[in-house]
């Protein structure tokens, strides 16, 4: 089974060290890692075998990410592709990407200088249509397909790669606004009254999404989303996947 898993958490709570336990406990395959955010050196002193099986890619560039992607799908067939497991740490800062390719490519602008531009060069940017992030709703059209086309879709819809999602959690409360929540897992969303940290329908396309926190020194992780497996409250997990896949109800190592 092709797993599409989202893990979402803080910072600190075993999202990038779960992504390595999957490597761990599958020496045979190997697994793609995008880092995208922090580097993950330190996590191979608690997993050092898993360094035998992870190719870091540098994720800082979204025509970058699009090239590995499409080089990694191009380069196994459908039967390979099962062996193979693609990490982005993290999709947020992927998506903040594709707004920065935006800004330079057309506007030859970073997406903050297009944003005062914008917004405060006379004061009437809402007026002109603009949202607060200083894009046009036809610009975050064309954000949103970029991001879902160029990165979403190839790993979930169009291949049978093993796709890994990291995500910072977002409130859903703002301080003078609600954001919007995706239908799909909405209300555990709002139980815990946090979202993802991409766009709001991302729960949509991926079949698993974990959401982990610390309590009381304990790492814990529940599922929001688990299709067509248990799903289960805050349980305490040590290694994630062996964890995971025992309280699924799956074979660990996905033989």
């Amino acid at each position: 089974m092709q797993e599409k898993l989202l893990l979402m958490g803080g910072i600190g709570v075993g999202k990038s060290t779960g992504a390595v336990s999957i490597a761990d406990a599958h020496p045979a395959d190997t697994v793609h890692y995008i880092v995208a955010d922090r580097a993950i050196d330190k996590l191979y002193d608690r997993y050092p075998a898993a360094r035998q099986n992870i190719i870091e890619y540098p994720g800082y560039d979204f025509a970058a990410i699009v090239s590995y992607i499409e080089a990694i799908k191009q380069g196994f067939d459908q039967e390979v592709q099962q062996k193979q497991w693609v990490v982005i740490d993290t999709i947020g800062e992927v998506y903040r990407l594709a707004q920065e390719f935006l800004a330079e490519s057309r506007y030859h602008l970073d997406s903050f200088s297009l944003r005062e531009t914008r917004m405060t060069k006379d004061g009437k940017g809402y007026e002109q249509g603009f949202s607060a992030d200083g894009f046009s709703s036809l610009e975050w059209r064309w954000i949103t397909r970029r991001f879902y086309n160029d990165i979403v879709y190839p790993l979930v819809r169009y291949s049978r790669i093993n796709t890994v999602l990291i995500s910072h959690p977002l409130p859903i409360q703002g301080a003078f606004f609600s954001r919007p929540v995706s239908q799909v897992a909405g209300d555990r969303f709002k139980e815990i009254g946090l979202t993802v940290d991409a766009h709001r329908e991302l729960p949509r396309y991926v079949d698993t999404i974990i959401y982990m926190e610390i309590e009381q020194d304990k790492r814990l992780m529940r599922t929001i989303k688990d299709t067509g497996r248990t799903e289960f409250a805050a349980k305490e997990f040590q290694h994630f996947w062996t964890d995971y896949a025992r309280l699924a109800g799956i074979v660990p190592n996905g033989q």
